[in-house]
């Protein structure tokens, strides 16, 4: 980022949030299971990566009006399914795997290696 007037920061913002490692198989995992995202982020943030043709619900922060690992985050999905351990919630920041373990929805850590995408994968073709 350059000096104090901002410039550079929509730059720096791209180059962070762009698509996730999970992008190749949403198609796959898309054609077996129903898959939301719940993110921290802002809705046209969600938006400009053009996932929604493989995601079945989009919930963000900014229109939830709360942050995971609030209670609130997660009423969307435990008001959806009657066994909270049907879902998998997949999320790479520790708290967040905690409060979703904590509702009784299975969760799992995105690990840096991606080694959570072959468990994704494990869990979506049993």
């Amino acid at each position: 980022m350059s000096g104090g007037d901002g410039t550079g920061y929509e730059a720096c913002l791209e180059a962070a949030y762009g698509p996730g490692a999970a992008v190749p198989r949403l198609p796959i995992w898309a054609a077996s299971v129903p898959i939301w995202l719940l993110t921290n982020h802002r809705t046209e943030w969600t938006e400009r990566l053009g996932l929604g043709r493989w995601l079945s619900r989009i919930l963000v922060s900014d229109a939830l009006g709360a942050l995971k690992p609030e209670s609130a985050a997660f009423s969307p999905i435990l008001a959806h399914v009657r066994d909270p351990a049907t879902v998998l919630l997949v999320d790479d920041q520790e708290k967040n795997v905690a409060a979703a373990a904590a509702f009784g929805l299975s969760s799992l850590l995105a690990d840096s290696a991606g080694r959570w995408l072959t468990e994704v994968d494990r869990r979506v073709n049993t």
